[in-house]
């Protein structure tokens, strides 16, 4: 005789059955991607980028939603010289966590690099929303404005950024060639002896300074 309170019974074991299959196998699939993951950040912090490369994209793979592994993603590949890959696993990475100021910054350099200055000033401004003291979003914008011809904002900008983080050599760099374009040779020269004072192997102060002699 037919037992529908037994087959309901059925049906809800196997149905519980099944989820702790998928479940299990969810849990699996995570911890796999994880263990690539660290991997990856070991090979990284190594200098080993090819190997690197395969555990971040194997955690890509098994975890497409791991921002963090798209944005490992891009410093590797950024390491080993693949620019259009890179810039695709920041964006990914950005897609994933549209505020995060470090994804940000990344496909912004990108943009500014390959001549898309609109695009570029927009995120940095996103970022400047979330942080408006980061220091390498208002260095990015200063580029950016110098480019653009706005050097007066530009020197402010770099002043602030030296303000905010006295020992920016990049800062003190372009604020000197700036200062060079207004022919204040005192004050660009005042700004490369102070890169060369923070960090003595820094090439390009010292080729700069070299043509004030």
């Amino acid at each position: 005789m037919y037992n529908r309170k037994s087959h309901a019974n059925f049906i809800l074991i196997i149905a519980a059955l099944l989820f702790t299959v998928v479940f299990v196998g969810c849990q699996g699939e995570q911890g796999k991607a994880d263990s690539h993951f660290k991997e990856g950040k070991t090979y990284f912090s190594t200098g080993q980028y090819q190997k690197a490369q395969i555990e971040f994209l194997n955690a890509t793979q098994m975890a497409p939603d791991n921002p963090d592994a798209w944005f490992y993603l891009g410093e590797t590949m950024t390491q080993l010289g693949n620019a259009m890959e890179a810039f695709q696993a920041y964006s990914r990475a950005e897609t994933l966590e549209p505020a995060n100021p470090d994804f940000l910054l990344k496909t912004a350099v990108f943009l500014m690099l390959s001549d898309q200055m609109v695009s570029a000033e927009k995120k940095v401004e996103k970022i400047l929303t979330i942080e408006p003291e980061n220091t390498e979003a208002l260095f990015l914008k200063a580029r950016i404005l110098t480019q653009k011809g706005e050097l007066a904002q530009a020197q402010t900008l770099f002043k602030k950024v030296i303000s905010l983080a006295p020992d920016h050599i990049n800062a003190l760099e372009k604020l000197a060639a700036l200062k060079t374009r207004q022919k204040d040779f005192t004050g660009a020269e005042q700004r490369l002896l102070r890169a060369v004072a923070i960090d003595e192997a820094a090439i390009a102060p010292r080729m700069i300074l070299a043509g004030f002699y």
